[in-house]
Formats: C-alpha cells, sequence, structure tokens
C-alpha cells in the first residue's frame, strides 16, 4: 500500500511543479501584456505627439508663409505710398530745371535731385526685395547696347563722381556685339549700384567701368563686366558676407559711408536670375574690382535698323502730338493733390490745355459718362473707387451706351505682374509708374493718342522721275544722290543745331533752307516738313520753340537713310547693307 502513496506523492510534486510553472508562465505573460500595453500606450502617445508636430509644423509654415506675403504686400504698398510724394518732389524738380534760374539755383535744384534720386533708389530697392522673397522677379527680355548703357550709367552718376574728386573711364571690349538680347534695365541697376559703391568709397582716386568678352558661340556672348576702384579695400572676412542682406563691410559702413547694405544683395538676386556670376577681388588699401558674368543671346542683324526706324517713327508721332494737343481732352483721376498740379503741368509742357481732373473712382467714372477723352491717366489707390474698379465701371458704361473705348493708362507706384493681369482684364491700356516724368508721360500719350497721319517719310513720285533721268534705265545717278546726300547731311544738322544755340536766327534760316531745298530734290518729305518748320520759326525770332523739331531731326534723318536704302533694294538696284 507504500507503493501508490509514493507514487501519489510524485504525482502531486509534479502537479505542483506544472503548476509553479503555469503560474510562472502566467505571471510572464501578464509581464509581457503589460509591457506589450506600456509600449502600444507610448506609441499612442509617440503617435499623438507626431500629429501634434505636424499640426504645428504645418500651421507654423502657414503662418511663414502668409508672414512673407505680409511682408512683401507690405513692402510693395509702403514703397508705392513713398512712390506718391516722390512723384511731386521729382515733377516739380523737372518743371523746375526746365524753366530760367541762376546759376546758384541750377546749382540747388541739382542737389536737391541728387538727394531725391539717392531715395528713390532705395524704394526701389524696398520693392525689388519684395520681388525676389516672393519669386516675383522677372525679367525683361529686349535688346541690349552694352555701350549704351555704361555711358548712361556714367552719365547718371558723374555729379557725385565729380564731387568725390574722383575719375571716371570707361573700357569697352571691341570684340562685344553691338546689340545683344537681354534685360537691359537690370543690367544698368548692376552697374549704378556697383558704380555708386565704388565712387561711395573713394576719394580722389581712379573709378573703371569695363566690359569683356569672355566666350562666344555663333548665337551667344558670355560678357564680363568689371567696376574698378582705387579706393579703401574689402578685408577678406567682410568679402565672405558682402552679398548677403543688411550687410555692409566695416563695422561703420552705414553710418560712416551710407547705405542700407541691400544693393549687392539685389545686384546678386538679379544676376543669378540672369543665369550669371558675380564676385570680388579685393584687398584693404589696394581697392576693389568687383565683376560680374551674364550669357546673351546674340541679337538679330536688324536690330539696330529696326530700332533706329522705331525712334524715327515715335518722334515724328511726338511733334504731330504736340501739334494737336491743343484740341485733346486729358482726365486725370488722382486723389492726391500735389500730383494733380504736377501732371496738369507736365500735360501743359507737352502742350495740353484742356485737363479734367476727378480725386476718385467714382468721380472719375461719372466724368468719363460726361464727356469725350482722348485719354484717362488713372492712379491705381483712390478712394471708394480704385483704378481698376473704376475702369471696369467705365468699360461696362462704354459697351451698354455703345461708346468707343477711351484710352486708360494707370498711374501707379507698383506695377506686378498680379496687377498687370488684372488690369488687362478690366481694361487698362497701359501703365504708368510713379515718379512719372514728362519723357515717359510723352512716351505713352505718343503711342495711345490718336494723331493725324504723318508726312510721308519719301515722296516716292519724286524719287521715280529722279530715276527715269538715268538715259540707260540704270539707278547710278540716284545712288550718287543718296551718296552725297547721306555724307553731307549729318555734319549740316550738326552745324544747324550749332547755330540755335548761339541764337543766330538768320543762320538758322540760311542753314536750314539749304537742307530743305536738298531734301526736297530728293523727295525727302517728313524731314523737307521738320526743316521747312524750323526755317519758318527762325524766321519768326522764336528760335525757343524749335527745340522739339530739333531733336526729331537726327532720328527722322535715320529713318530716312533707311528708307532710301529699303526703296533702293526693293527695285533692285543695289543689295541690303
Amino acid at each position: 500500500m507504500k507503493e501508490p502513496t509514493a507514487e501519489m506523492a510524485v504525482l502531486r510534486r509534479t502537479v505542483e511543479q506544472l503548476t509553479d510553472e503555469v503560474l510562472k508562465s502566467k505571471a510572464e505573460e501578464e509581464k509581457l501584456l503589460n509591457e506589450f500595453s506600456a509600449m502600444n500606450n507610448e506609441l499612442v502617445n509617440l503617435q499623438r505627439q507626431l500629429a501634434k508636430s505636424n499640426a504645428e509644423l504645418k500651421r507654423t509654415k502657414e503662418e511663414a508663409i502668409r508672414a512673407n506675403d505680409l511682408k512683401s504686400t507690405f513692402l510693395a504698398v509702403v514703397s508705392h505710398e513713398f512712390r506718391t510724394p516722390m512723384n511731386g518732389i521729382l515733377g516739380m524738380i523737372e518743371m523746375l530745371a526746365s524753366s530760367k534760374l541762376s546759376p546758384d539755383q541750377r546749382q540747388a535744384i541739382g542737389v536737391i535731385r541728387e538727394s531725391a534720386s539717392l531715395l528713390l533708389n532705395m524704394i526701389n530697392n524696398l520693392l525689388d526685395i519684395s520681388k525676389v522673397e516672393a519669386g516675383q522677379m522677372e525679367l525683361e527680355i529686349g535688346n541690349v547696347r552694352v555701350q549704351a548703357i555704361m555711358s548712361h550709367v556714367a552719365q547718371l552718376l558723374e555729379p557725385q563722381i565729380y564731387q568725390m574728386g574722383n575719375q571716371l573711364s570707361i573700357e569697352t571690349d571691341p570684340g562685344v556685339a553691338e546689340h545683344l538680347e537681354g534685360d537691359s534695365a537690370r543690367i544698368m541697376q548692376i552697374l549704378l549700384n556697383l558704380l555708386n559703391n565704388a565712387n561711395k568709397f573713394t576719394s580722389e582716386g581712379n573709378l573703371v567701368v569695363r566690359t569683356k568678352l569672355v566666350e562666344e558661340t555663333k548665337d551667344s556672348q558670355r560678357v564680363r563686366f568689371e567696376v574698378q576702384d582705387s579706393g579703401i579695400g574689402i578685408s577678406p572676412e567682410d568679402q565672405d558676407k558682402l552679398f548677403q542682406p543688411y550687410v555692409q563691410a566695416g563695422e561703420g559702413g552705414a553710418s560712416q559711408y551710407g547705405g542700407t547694405g541691400l544693393g549687392l544683395w539685389i545686384c546678386s538676386s538679379f544676376v543669378k536670375l540672369m543665369q550669371g556670376e558675380i564676385g570680388v577681388v579685393s584687398e584693404e588699401g589696394q581697392g576693389s574690382t568687383f565683376w560680374f558674368e551674364i550669357p546673351f543671346r546674340k541679337a538679330s542683324g536688324q536690330a539696330d535698323k529696326i530700332e533706329k526706324h522705331e525712334n524715327g517713327e515715335l518722334t515724328a508721332r511726338s511733334e504731330l502730338l504736340r501739334e494737336h494737343s491743343l484740341s485733346q481732352a486729358i482726365l486725370v483721376a488722382e486723389d492726391n493733390r500735389v500730383n494733380r498740379q504736377v501732371v496738369q503741368l507736365q500735360l501743359n509742357h507737352l502742350g495740353f490745355q484742356h485737363i479734367d481732373f476727378a480725386e476718385d473712382g467714382k468721380a472719375a467714372v461719372r466724368a468719363a459718362s460726361e464727356r469725350s477723352y482722348a485719354c484717362i491717366l488713372m492712379d491705381h489707390h483712390m478712394p471708394l473707387l480704385n483704378g481698376h474698379d473704376a475702369t471696369k465701371a467705365i468699360r461696362q458704361w462704354e459697351v451698354e451706351n455703345q461708346q468707343p473705348p477711351v484710352t486708360i493708362i494707370s498711374l501707379t507706384g507698383n506695377v506686378s505682374e498680379e496687377d498687370q493681369a488684372r488690369g488687362r482684364e478690366v481694361g487698362v491700356n497701359d501703365y504708368l509708374t510713379k515718379p512719372v516724368t514728362i519723357e515717359n508721360l510723352s512716351e505713352k500719350l505718343v503711342k495711345w493718342l490718336p494723331v493725324p497721319e504723318s508726312e510721308p517719310i519719301l515722296d516716292e513720285d519724286v524719287i521715280r522721275e529722279i530715276m527715269l533721268l538715268d538715259e540707260d534705265g540704270s539707278t547710278g545717278l540716284l545712288e550718287s544722290l543718296v551718296e552725297m546726300y547721306t555724307s553731307d547731311t549729318p555734319a549740316k544738322i550738326n552745324k544747324l543745331k550749332e547755330l540755335v544755340a548761339a541764337g543766330e536766327a538768320t543762320k538758322v534760316v540760311e542753314a536750314a533752307h539749304e537742307l530743305k531745298s536738298g531734301s526736297v530734290s530728293l523727295g525727302v518729305g517728313r524731314l523737307s516738313k521738320l526743316l521747312s518748320d524750323i526755317e519758318q520759326l527762325a524766321r519768326e525770332n522764336r528760335l525757343e520753340n524749335t527745340q522739339v523739331k530739333l531733336s526729331a531731326l537726327q532720328s527722322v534723318y535715320q529713318a530716312t537713310c533707311l528708307e532710301l536704302e529699303r526703296y533702293i533694294h526693293q527695285s533692285r538696284l543695289i543689295p541690303p547693307c
């Protein structure tokens, strides 16, 4: 009986061991479950934190985008608001400069103009910053005349360079094509910034602006521009951060030399936009050379001829516009009293006498419905209705009343792509950026205002009669006459201008008459008409009224030469140049 008892004991121990193992396994399982539950809870928490972080990141990104948009909008609005008083300042300076002034007064006007121009440059920098940061800066590709740009930059900064006692020289590489395709305005702005800096950091020294042809293919050229000075130079540490925004060389750069530290950064942005490079070579006490390289496409061979011909046509239309401006009415919609006065003086200077004003958008719409205007100059920012809304209302009234559309030119301090697109949608014809100059205003009015047909460049009946004089039917006589005419006329035009400047009315009559006679004999109609007008004004001793016609002579003469060349070529007399 003991054996079963022993077996039971063994069985009991076995069961107890199994029970212990089961309990241990259960404890392990519970432990694992607890650990898994803890890990799962931690994962859930991490997911919640990640979702929260993503939401915060998204919100931060949206806030950054919104802040950047607000900053860009703010800068654009501020620059526009700055341009409004600048329009009054520069406009009045322009009108004063064209009046009779003593030497001291003219010098004072020059100082005011220089200061205002520097302030305007800072305003332009603000607007450029907003466009660059918003990715809205776009190139305006057109004809680039490198040598003309360099000469213009030198002319603009001549007073400041003289004031610092510096000497400026321009060195051009003859290998650089006369006409290239690119953004001439941006290139000029870069050169202005670099040369202005070079002059600012140099006293009684030498400045050089030069171009170099870096490489050339059949269709393109890579051109290097350099602005070199003999000024204070730049340390290696400062060179590394020169092209960053709001940075200037030296500890006291802004206080000692002025500026915002934005010019070089903007230059760098423009160069990158044009797929170019920019840099500096400098040593403290030895001066600096700022350089940039731009790839250009070569312009077509006809670019110069087309430009000269268009200039001739534009000048002729400008002359006709002045003659017929007395009969044309202009509406100026502008809420700023000073700007209204400036535009009125500018329009009076261009010969317009019938000028009405509207101080808000609703008044502009009402005026346009009550009187027929040749053109409306519409300020963009006005109370009650802004320029675009007023334009839209005018276009709607024209359709409803079956009236022809009036030319509407928007006056604005900020012509963004969005503004232009919106303007085109509502019917704006063109834009004028403030501050408005007489020259820019005249160009837009010439472009859009209706003028009678101008005198034809050539009287082809006269030319055909000359051709009939050739016994063998060739054109040798015509070619000889054209050659003599084109070789003598430029010098005679220059002489005529000198006589007008000297106030020699009697000699002006003789010179204009001689030029007119030669032009009439060759069938040069438009130039003959200009010379006839100058001759008559000189007979009446009104040389002061010949300036517009004199300024037209050169471009009309160039257009005449091109037309003579075209006529002969089309007649299969000589090959085209």
